[in-house]
């Protein structure tokens, strides 16, 4: 449900459920694209070697400046590929440790109650245009907050890298509506 809500408001987002490695490194590397993956159970297991590939791209891909490099046709010439995007991931079952540290984990419940459907020909444009319209209106406030206030971050390491970005958006929220 969660994938379905985002696939109209994310930006130039695609989303799967049994991506190859390969089609994952040339797709984010081409478009830059937001990357949505259903059945992620799969990428718990550290020793899964099928899964090897894409479970590299999501550690080395939450961050920006983290290349993959490949060695691509018969010359084995090197190629990087720039892997950073947004990702989101939906799994019952948690992740491996190494990757579940790079991310922000949010917990749902299962419910025993009638969800409303999500229409499928839900066009989020106008949406995505006011989230777009708001980050761009409120752009230095946000960076204000992101770069400027070091009061406002208390947290350090990877929990810093995560969390900052929503810590910097939260303040915002907070002084614009009281």
């Amino acid at each position: 449900m969660v994938l379905r809500v985002l696939q109209p408001l994310a930006f130039n987002m695609v989303t799967t459920s049994e991506p190859t490695g390969p089609s994952m490194f040339r797709l984010i590397h081409c478009t830059g694209c937001s990357v949505g993956i259903d059945e992620a159970e799969r990428y718990h297991n550290p020793k899964d070697p099928a899964m090897q590939q894409i479970r590299q791209l999501l550690n080395s891909g939450y961050k920006q400046g983290m290349p993959t490099l490949r060695l691509l046709g018969v010359d084995l010439r090197p190629q990087t590929f720039d892997v950073y995007s947004t990702k989101i991931l939906a799994a019952i079952a948690g992740l491996e440790d190494i990757l579940a540290n790079r991310c922000i984990a949010i917990p749902m419940r299962r419910t025993d109650k009638k969800v409303p459907v999500f229409p499928a020909d839900f066009d989020g444009s106008a949406l995505r245009h006011g989230l777009y319209n708001f980050a761009l209106t409120h752009f230095p406030a946000v960076y204000s907050n992101y770069f400027e206030r070091p009061q406002l971050h208390k947290l350090h390491n990877r929990s810093g890298e995560l969390w900052s970005p929503v810590v910097a958006l939260a303040a915002l929220f907070e002084e614009v509506g009281g």
